[in-house]
């Protein structure tokens, strides 16, 4: 056989092998295409074939036979490219002290204990009571409540838990329980049972949740569920295992949004706090960071992509960190966000021991910038500056997505 029939009919084989491969796949189980950051600022986007907590992470690219494959310990974020907006579900939604959001029905309660079936995997939950910071009804994700409910849940703390009624009362007290049909609400010593039909939210007070140690990942699923885990298995075509509060949940792979991955030596910025936050407000409108949500409220969006994780700013804006030498690097991506008008436009500064490292100048809407790594080793402080360009602090308002410090 000549050498160029070997050639074509290897060809034909390797594809006959490809479609028997894809044929293989059970009809229900679509392949997830995944965008990958690592610990070295690269991205990279396929097929997600199998990750393992301990071991690897697999990706497949439509050219490639062979697996491109990275040690989980150097995996920052996993992306879905399936997902879309956040699609919120007229569902009950529990959030926890740990910044965790739960979306479901309660389908009962023992004691302290809320029983949960979750909405986008299954099974059922067990979340205590202790842990609750704010409960949203159904009746709360109506799009009219959507900006009382903001205000609401991250209003001025009390000594008392608050109940906002659907006539827009507000009740204090403390919340003793809640089931499938009612929050039960001590105020002064008497015992309201109220309709969750008739109640829109309420503010527990609780304790400040104990920083996490050791690996963990914040999961995070297209109907704004978020979920701390410290366990994760994916197999192609399987389900996300993973472990919940001593729970093991199995999440199907179409309602996940993204995977966060950290430990000591992959630090997310937005768990600490800055050292001090310099602004210059327009009209005396201070604005204030805001974590893991845009400057005015809402999930934070570049260029026409929602992003779980991130400092949302307004322009102008400078946060400065104390690093103490203990990083060796910075990842970070970073826009205007998606609500910024189309005059705003801004320079931005990545500053380490008062030189900058990165500086790009007369940035517009609509365009993502990065991951890129930044070099921060041996550095003592690490400032992120956002200022007005063209038009002034006129529609600033700006996405830090995902920094992440690197030791």
């Amino acid at each position: 056989m000549s050498p160029h029939r070997t050639c074509r009919w290897l060809g034909v084989l390797a594809f006959a092998a490809a479609c028997a491969a894809q044929a293989a796949r059970p009809p229900d189980l679509a392949p997830v295409y995944a965008r990958i950051v690592t610990t070295h600022g690269s991205t990279v986007e396929g097929e997600l074939r199998a990750f393992s907590w301990a071991g690897d992470l697999a990706l497949g690219g439509d050219s490639d036979w062979a697996d491109q494959r990275w040690p989980s310990s150097e995996i920052i974020s996993i992306e879905s490219l399936h997902a879309g907006a956040t699609r919120p579900v007229a569902r009950t939604s529990l959030h926890l002290a740990n910044g965790d959001h739960l979306v479901g029905d309660i389908i009962g309660a023992s004691g302290e204990t809320v029983h949960l079936a979750a909405a986008a995997f299954e099974g059922s939950l067990n979340v205590e009571l202790s842990e609750v910071v704010a409960v949203i009804t159904p009746s709360g994700h109506a799009p009219h409540w959507r900006r009382r409910i903001e205000d609401f849940v991250h209003g001025h703390e009390a000594a008392r838990d608050v109940v906002l009624l659907a006539n827009r009362d507000l009740l204090h007290g403390f919340v003793t329980a809640i089931d499938a049909n009612a929050i039960t609400l001590d105020a002064d010593d008497q015992l309201l049972s109220l309709d969750v039909r008739q109640v829109i939210a309420a503010r527990l007070v609780t304790d400040p949740p104990t920083a996490r140690a050791g690996l963990h990942a914040l999961v995070q699923l297209t109907d704004g569920s978020r979920l701390t885990v410290t366990q994760l298995d994916y197999h192609s075509g399987g389900l996300l295992r993973a472990r919940f509060e001593g729970e093991t949940v199995k999440i199907p792979v179409e309602h996940l949004r993204s995977i966060r991955i950290m430990d000591e030596a992959r630090v997310p910025l937005s768990s600490l706090a800055p050292a001090s936050v310099e602004e210059t407000p327009l009209i005396q409108c201070r604005w204030g960071p805001r974590i893991d949500e845009r400057v005015t409220g809402g999930a934070l969006a570049v260029a026409g992509k929602e992003y779980a994780s991130g400092i949302g700013v307004h322009a102008r804006s400078v946060l400065r960190y104390e690093l103490n030498g203990a990083y060796r690097g910075l990842v970070v991506a970073f826009g205007l966000d998606d609500s910024a008008g189309p005059l705003a436009t801004v320079t931005v500064k990545i500053i380490v021991d008062g030189k900058a490292r990165v500086e790009l100048t007369g940035l517009g809407p609509q365009r993502l910038h990065g991951p890129i790594w930044v070099d921060v080793s041996a550095g003592q402080t690490l400032e992120l500056a956002v200022e007005p360009a063209t038009h002034g602090p006129l529609q600033d308002r700006f996405a830090w997505i995902n920094p992440v410090l690197i030791k």
